[in-house]
């Protein structure tokens, strides 16, 4: 275990004064108390009955306690609840938050072309920067979404998953397609493709989730890439996603930590 990572769980502790088995004062004051004596301006000593005194206990050389995980969701504005955090790609037919469906909450992300829409050529689709952490030892990306097409090879509430498609490298909503595509990609910083996670097109009409293992990217920073492609011929296509999550889970120490606490006891001469 690599005692240098940077510890996440603290477990605090007050200690008491070796004259006084409880001081009586609340924690807050004796905290503020503190902090005014390290800062010079409470005098040590006010007469020679009496005196303030500050207790340190001396930290372990080496953090007693166990190993464990923490773990975190890296992704902001999971749920799409507010504007913000997402990047809706400029494209012939942006994607967009929208209120016609939700799996939590009251708004989802609309990629495609919803139902009523122009059947143009267009890819439409959303994105988030996030950094997975070197030490990571688990990364799990999931999502719920739900699908449409009105391609006229679908039948309602089937999925064709395509066979074919472009290799690793080529840059997002650039790729050359001959028919209607609902995807979730993983970018490089430069927006390049690293791995195809979803490549389908599905009439499924109800909220479905998936889980992609994305821990080999620990040590990079990536971008879930959501979209839908319309070919422009034979129906319009859509997807909504709701609660995109990447879980991030890292090994930390756990160790106790002891607050210095200031009480007052007899001086010299008492």
């Amino acid at each position: 275990m690599n005692r240098e990572r940077a510890t996440l769980n603290h477990r605090l502790f007050r200690t008491l004064c070796p004259r006084h088995r409880a001081s009586g004062l609340p924690f807050l004051l004796l905290l503020s108390l503190t902090f005014v004596m390290i800062a010079g301006l409470l005098p040590v000593g006010s007469d020679a009955r009496s005196r303030w005194q500050m207790t340190v206990p001396p930290m372990p050389a080496e953090p007693p306690g166990g190993e464990t995980l923490f773990c975190y969701n890296a992704i902001i504005n999971p749920s799409f609840e507010r504007t913000e955090s997402w990047t809706i790609t400029d494209t012939m037919y942006w994607a967009n938050y929208s209120t016609a469906q939700a799996y939590t909450g009251h708004r989802s992300m609309r990629t495609g072309i919803p139902p009523g829409g122009p059947d143009v050529r267009a890819y439409s689709s959303v994105r988030q920067a996030v950094e997975i952490p070197a030490d990571a030892v688990s990364a799990t990306l999931r999502l719920w979404y739900y699908p449409l097409s009105q391609e006229s090879m679908m039948q309602e509430g089937g999925t064709r998953v395509a066979s074919i498609q472009p290799g690793p490298g080529m840059l997002a909503d650039r790729m050359p397609l001959d028919s209607d595509r609902q995807y979730v990609l993983l970018l490089d910083a430069r927006n390049a493709i690293m791995e195809f996670l979803m490549w389908q097109t599905s009439n499924a009409g109800q909220w479905l989730a998936e889980t992609y293992d994305v821990t080999a990217m620990a040590g990079m920073t990536i971008k879930p890439h959501i979209g839908t492609y319309n070919d422009g011929v034979g129906g319009i296509t859509t997807m909504y996603v709701d609660d995109v999550t990447l879980r991030i889970c890292r090994d930390v120490v756990v160790y106790e930590r002891f607050m210095p606490m200031v009480c007052r006891g007899r001086g010299p001469g008492a």
